[in-house]
């Protein structure tokens, strides 16, 4: 029978088993460039849709203005502003 000290030591000196090597997955570079592209593109979409909503409230404006110097201008009150200023 060999001594506890002698199985420790034996155990001790084993090698240790070789790592196993570390996993490293690549990074989808192509995904992320192109979530950056599609979040720029809808920063501009906005941005349009943004300046088409202004410049269809300024073109309403345009046009209720129209709408109402022409009812003016046909009103006797109107006719006689307007023939005043063109005298």
């Amino acid at each position: 029978m060999t001594s506890p000290l002698v199985q420790i030591l034996a155990e001790a000196n084993k090698q240790a088993p070789a790592p196993t090597p570390p996993t490293v997955y690549p990074t989808n570079v192509a995904s992320i460039y192109n979530n950056y592209d599609q979040a720029q593109m809808d920063a501009y979409k906005a941005q349009i849709a943004q300046a088409n909503a202004n410049f269809g409230g300024l073109a309403s404006l345009g046009s209720a203005a129209i709408g109402a110097g022409g009812k003016y201008a046909a009103s006797p009150a109107g006719s006689a502003a307007l023939a005043a200023l063109f005298a």
